[in-house]
């Protein structure tokens, strides 16, 4: 759901106090209040509420709150509805974003080729054991690296910049990849 005018923790509580599932991407960001630099969690991603729940059930949720939005996705026959994100997706996406790691950056699903991408899985640091896409990234800093594309949840990505030998690839066989960019 979409949270109109960064209402995403407002959002939130309200659900949670329907009994509803919810998730809020969050993120640490360094913000100076009365001359001194305090890190704060605040969302990542302003306005993306993911909420898990029925249609009926988000109906009497969102009567409480016109301000939330239902994420419209159009599909190939051109037909019109709510965006829904498949489970084990979500539980992917959830499972790197609630790392909070400062290496996560969050795209949109167009700016990534993934069509380019193997399938990959993280052998060695805090996004150990999570799937993604390899993807190379014409960014100059990030030369001897790999992009990992932990999970792509309808309108947003999860990208973490992790060196290539921490990286292999899923196969049958669990060897590794040839994605140095």
């Amino acid at each position: 759901m979409r949270a109109t005018y960064r209402r995403e923790l407002k959002a939130k509580k309200l659900m949670e106090e329907a009994g509803e599932e919810c998730f809020v991407p969050m993120r640490y960001r360094t913000v100076e209040k009365g001359g001194r630099k305090l890190r704060c969690l605040s969302p990542a991603i302003h306005g993306l509420v993911f909420v898990h729940a029925t249609w009926e059930r988000m109906s009497q949720v969102k009567l409480k709150a016109p301000w939330l939005q239902y994420i419209i996705e159009e599909d190939g026959r051109k037909l019109k509805h709510a965006l829904v994100v498949p489970d084990r997706q979500m539980e992917q996406f959830i499972a790197v974003a609630e790392t909070y790691a400062e290496e996560l950056a969050y795209v949109e699903p167009r700016e990534l080729d993934l069509k380019r991408g193997e399938q990959v899985r993280i052998t060695e640091g805090v996004l150990k054991g999570r799937e993604g896409v390899c993807l190379k990234l014409k960014n100059k800093n990030r030369k001897n690296k790999v992009v990992v594309v932990s999970v792509v949840v309808g309108l947003v990505a999860v990208i973490a910049t992790v060196p290539a030998d921490n990286v292999q690839k899923v196969t049958d066989q669990a060897k590794t990849p040839d994605c140095t960019p």
